[in-house]
């Protein structure tokens, strides 16, 4: 994914199968990896990124390709309705300070539950570049949104394809992670961005206004400049905490955020109502493990959709009904030949 007139990369650019939940987004280099089930082959794609005009392809016609491809995407100006102009820009830290004291009116206080499909992808390098990816269902349950607020997760069903390169060590893949660890509105530990206490150790910038979703958002970037470990909980390199953030100008939720926080993260919120839900989130984690004596770099992705939510009778789950771990889940083709066929 490139920019048409500067061609620099671009990161977060979406891309959905039409009328499905089939899809992915690019990296922070622009690239991207799409899956496609020969049952998708005469769909088309959708391709759209905050700030840029939305483009479609039809599946078949960029498999015939078969081979690397560039997709350019024109930026898009939005002309908004008629406004006052007033000479002071708006603050960033005041917004974000806004987006704080609003969480209870803007996010859900009461339980929900919720079904996810998550896509874990393992590219591993050992000499020849292999990709192993693990399917899985979870359910969840949230006890609304706020700083005492518990959730807990269930896997129910698993599918894999490909080689587990990380099978010799019985590694335990999370799909839950992303969950516990990109959205940090509904982060029981108070860390990060969204604490007031730690707001003036943070350097942002506004850059300005876009449209999302129908919406009006704020785009603000920031910056982490110091006291890294209080803010974080984290043991990292200085300076390592960066992201962008997508702000309704009306009521002041985020409905998009993107952010490294020693890893690469973002999560997108839809609004329900009067509310709003996280409904996809994505990870991508880098590392190494030990293996055979042998330090092996890892790529690691995760992204995970909402696909369906319980708002009036949610499914509660305690800590005692958790399985977050893969390595306990048996592979059912029953269940995934019926409700996801290749």
């Amino acid at each position: 994914m490139t920019d048409i007139r500067s061609d620099e990369p671009i990161p977060y650019v979406n891309l959905t199968i039409s009328d499905s939940n089939v899809g992915t987004a690019s990296l922070i280099d622009g690239s991207f990896q799409l899956f496609i089930e020969q049952s998708h082959l005469t769909d088309q794609v959708r391709v759209s990124c905050i700030g840029y005009k939305e483009k479609w392809f039809k599946l078949d016609s960029l498999v015939s390709l078969n081979r690397l491809f560039q997709i350019r995407l024109e930026q898009e100006v939005i002309y908004l309705d008629e406004i006052t102009v007033s000479a002071a820009l708006p603050n960033p830290t005041e917004i974000i300070g806004d987006v704080i004291t609003k969480v209870n009116k803007n996010y859900p206080q009461s339980n929900f539950s919720t079904e996810m499909y998550s896509v874990i992808t393992v590219p591993i390098q050992t000499g020849v570049e292999a990709q192993y990816q693990v399917e899985s269902i979870m359910t969840g349950y949230y006890e609304g949104y706020g700083s005492s607020r518990k959730r807990f997760f269930k896997v129910t069903e698993k599918r894999e394809t490909g080689s587990d390169p990380l099978a010799s060590i019985n590694f335990g893949y999370l799909p839950s992670w992303e969950i516990q660890t990109a959205d940090l509105l509904l982060n029981n530990r108070q860390i990060g961005i969204f604490n007031l206490e730690f707001l003036s150790d943070f350097e942002f910038k506004y850059q300005g206004i876009t449209m999302y979703e129908g919406d009006s958002v704020f785009i603000i970037d920031y910056k982490l400049l110091r006291n890294f470990n209080k803010v974080t909980k984290a043991s990292a390199n200085e300076g390592n905490y960066h992201g962008k953030i997508f702000i309704t100008t009306n009521t002041n939720a985020v409905v998009k955020h993107q952010f490294t926080l020693v890893h690469d993260y973002e999560v997108d919120y839809k609004k329900i109502g009067d509310k709003y839900f996280p409904y996809f989130l994505k990870g991508h984690r880098t590392g190494y493990l030990r293996i055979n004596k042998k330090n092996i770099p890892i790529i690691m992705s995760n992204e995970v959709r909402i696909t369906d939510m319980e708002l009036n009778s949610p499914k509660k789950l305690t800590e005692k009904d958790q399985v977050v771990m893969l390595n306990m889940i048996k592979f059912n083709p029953n269940y995934w030949n019926r409700y996801y066929p290749r």
